[in-house]
């Protein structure tokens, strides 16, 4: 657990932060994120796990407005979530990002982050037809 002091002197508990273990596109324009989230330390302060994304074109993260998230279980272990989102623009590589967030909406500082391509779509089976001898 982090602790933050703000003006005048209150100090708040932010949660830890989650990792990301895999990120990918599931379908067009949307994208699942699994994390791993330890919060055996903290006496089960987070509630979520939010998913953010960049706008598609290079740019900074949107740490503002989640477009995916998970209830985590109630408890103090460490915990395997998976986090889908959807409504994001086709075949546009996103930056993506995850972060625990209390019910009091403390956000956890530090995530990592990993760039996802939304073009789910297989690639084309090879041409099995031309036999070479």
């Amino acid at each position: 657990m982090v602790v933050v002091e703000l003006e005048g002197g209150r100090q708040v508990s932010v949660p830890n932060s989650p990792v990301i273990m895999l990120a990918e596109a599931i379908a067009d324009g949307e994208i699942r994120v699994a994390a791993a989230y330890d919060r055996t330390d903290e006496a089960g302060v987070a509630t979520s796990i939010k998913m953010y994304v960049n706008d598609g074109a290079g740019g900074a993260m949107d740490w503002g407005t989640p477009v995916g998230s998970v209830t985590l279980a109630t408890g103090p272990d460490a915990q395997a979530v998976t986090v889908d989102s959807a409504g994001l623009a086709g075949a546009t590589t996103y930056l993506v990002g995850v972060r625990a967030q209390t019910a009091a909406a403390m956000d956890a500082v530090n995530t990592n982050t990993e760039p996802v391509l939304t073009d789910a779509t297989a690639p084309a089976a090879p041409d099995l037809t031309t036999v070479i001898v």
